[in-house]
């Protein structure tokens, strides 16, 4: 019976150290991972301090085409214009950064700048993906994506 124990212990610590060793995806594995992973990675890289939230310059977070901004591209292909409810969008993002209400009458210069799909209508949904440098953003109204699109600094 002992030994049983010592090998359902070993097995579970196994497991338990798979667990923690498991890298998050990066922007060299990317493609074909499932997206329960970049889901879970993205709230990974999403906490990590880059340059523009006054940390040291980090690739997978700060980089054109880095990781932090692959797996936003990823995950903005789950999210559909018209189709999408808000409570798609916090099992896809989790919450976000800002909510910006009634944006359209509050934040007209920021509504100009994004290339949307879509029309935005009322609340707007920020994703910081560079700090307030450069964001995703996701229109909501009455529980519905009604557009999205990127905020970029273009410096």
């Amino acid at each position: 019976m002992k030994n049983g124990l010592n090998k359902q212990l070993i097995l579970l610590l196994l497991s338990f150290a798979a667990l923690v060793s498991a890298e998050p995806t990066t922007e060299s594995n990317i493609n074909g991972t499932d997206l329960r992973t970049l889901i879970a990675d993205f709230q990974y890289w999403r906490s990590v301090p880059g340059h523009f939230e006054g940390a040291s310059w980090n690739s997978h977070v700060d980089a054109w085409n880095g990781t932090l901004h692959k797996i936003m591209q990823a995950l903005d292909e789950q999210v559909e214009v018209g189709q999408s409810s808000s409570e798609d969008i916090l099992a896809l993002l989790g919450e976000p950064d800002l909510k910006i209400l009634d944006a359209l009458h509050k934040k007209k210069t920021l509504v100009a700048q994004v290339d949307w799909q879509g029309e935005p209508i009322s609340d707007i949904w920020v994703f910081n993906w560079r700090g307030n440098h450069d964001q995703y953003l996701i229109s909501v109204d009455k529980g519905i994506v009604v557009a999205k699109g990127w905020y970029m600094a273009l410096e």
